[in-house]
Formats: C-alpha cells, structure tokens, sequence
C-alpha cells in the first residue's frame, strides 16, 4: 500500500473519475496515518486492515464450512463464530497496547495471532495472562472507529488472520468429513461404502474457493465502505 500512498502523493498517479483506487487500510485507518490519501474522493478503502478481514470475516465462516463438505450435522450452530469472539475478548487488551504501540511491537502482534489455537474449537485462555488496558480516552477513540472487544479479527494483519482461519475451517471440515465417512460405512458396510465416499469427496470443496464469492456482511466496515460509494456517485455521477 505504501507506493501507492507515495505515488498519489506526489502526482504519478492521477486520480480522477476514471481512475479510482481502492486500497487496503492496513493501521492507518485506526491510527489516522495517510489520512489525506485516504479522504480524497477518488480513494477507497477497506476499514478492515485488508480484503482478507472481509473475506475470512467470522460471521462467515460456518457458512463456508457447511458448504464446502455439504454437511451441517458435525458443525455445530454458531460454534465457530463463539470461538473467535472468546479469543477476540482475550487478547482484546493486547491488541489495544499494540496499537499504542503505533503498531510497532512485533511481539505482542505475533501473541495474539499464536493465541488463536486451531486445535481446539472452544480456545483456552485460561493461560493467557493479559494486563489491563487502562488508557480510556485511547480506548473510546478506537471504539468511534469501530473496535470492539469481540470483532478484533477485523483490524489485525489479514494474512495472518485468512491463514489461521483457512487452518481452522479446514480442521473442521475433516472432521466433519470423519463422520460422513463412518456414518456411510455404516450404512453401506465397508464393502460398498467405497463408491459413496468417493462421490461426497468430489463433491467437496475447499474453504479458499468458497470465500471469494457470496455475501459479505459487516456490521462495521461495510456500511462505511457503501456511504464513500455513495457519496462518490452523488458528486460524480448523474
């Protein structure tokens, strides 16, 4: 993002009506960097630190898991979505002392993303020790802009986000195909079961082909994102 927040600075891109660019927000959104890049009319920007905060946006998730092994009964309702919020509201504190940091302490980014335990849906944190965040009017700064304790999946470094969420739908949908395969063998016994579970795998999919298309819904970032629209095509459209 940076060569682009350089060249739109210094004029070696032109921005226009017909050449808009559309750019991750990375930090600057929530620490108020670039702000002149990112107010231009012909800028747009995620509010999530990148695409990938959208795309792999927890609300989502157990739909793209069901889908893809086209099974719900091993994926239990709103399971996934609890569990990403319980380790959002741990390392809520942490992600706050991180961005006081001007988001330049590597080691407290690197605890909250290993905090995120794939192996076991309903993540302990009974051993996260977390100091309190005590700097309130930092807090209720970032709190306008949309972070709240439950959706810090939303502003931290996507790649890493997309990579353990990628993880965990993926350990899920193994085990849900676990079951259908032992429910099929049951059925059919282990003689004739072969055929029907070689058509449930190739009727699978993979969760990186499903995030990329469908709805995406955020309560916080999208509706900022459809009012910069909005406003662009009132200025500039007739």
């Amino acid at each position: 993002m940076g060569v682009f927040v350089i060249a739109i600075r210094d004029s070696s891109i032109t921005l226009g009506e017909y050449l808009l660019v559309a750019l991750d927000s990375d930090l600057d959104y929530l620490l108020d960097l670039n702000v002149d890049v990112f107010q231009n009319q012909f800028v747009f920007q995620t509010y999530a630190f990148s695409i990938e905060n959208l795309l792999w946006h927890c609300e989502r998730l157990e739909v793209i898991c069901i889908s893809a092994v086209n099974c719900s009964k091993s994926i239990k309702e709103g399971n996934i979505e609890k569990a990403i919020m319980g380790w959002s509201k741990a390392v809520y504190p942490m992600f706050l002392r991180f961005l006081k940091s001007g988001g330049k302490d590597v080691e407290i980014l690197t605890r909250i993303i290993d905090a995120i335990n794939i192996d076991e849906l309903n993540f302990d944190y009974s051993s996260l020790y977390v100091p309190a965040f005590n700097d309130k009017e930092f807090e209720e700064k970032l709190r306008r802009k949309g972070v709240r304790e439950t959706n810090i999946y939303l502003f931290v470094r996507g790649h890493n986000i997309e990579a353990q969420f990628k993880k965990l739908c993926e350990k899920l949908i193994n085990a849900a195909s676990d079951e259908v395969t032992s429910e099929l063998i049951d059925v059919h016994g282990d003689a004739k079961a072969g055929q029907f579970i070689s058509e449930f795998y190739n009727k699978r999919s993979t969760p990186s082909a499903l995030v990329k298309s469908g709805h995406i819904s955020c309560s916080i970032c999208i509706p900022k994102i459809h009012g910069d629209i909005d406003a662009f095509n009132a200025k500039h459209t007739n």
